[in-house]
């Protein structure tokens, strides 16, 4: 059992950047921050869209997007995440082309 909740565990691992973002401290792959969550790797931003935006992690077709304002894969800050799908994510990066 975990002594604090996963929101305190990720704000406790957090860098908080002028651009606004929340850069995750903790592990990393690809880039991506990494936690075990529930016996399985999850993406930090992943579960950060989930614990705030309401994401539904057992949903693939779900995408913890970066909105386009925002290209760091690292950050986890709500404010620059949207719950999306695959469409939605594509969509985006051909915006930043």
């Amino acid at each position: 059992m975990r002594n604090i909740s996963w929101k305190d565990h990720l704000l406790s691992k957090r860098k908080i950047l002028d651009t606004g973002c929340w850069e995750w401290t903790g592990h990393t792959r690809n880039g991506y921050g990494k936690v075990l969550y529930k016996y399985r790797e999850v993406s930090v931003n992943r579960l950060a869209a989930h614990l705030w935006l309401g994401l539904d992690l057992n949903n693939s077709n779900e995408l913890a997007c970066h909105k386009k304002e925002c290209d760091n894969k690292r950050c986890f800050n709500p404010d620059h995440l949207y719950v999306g799908d695959n469409w939605s994510n594509m969509r985006d990066k051909i915006k930043e082309l």
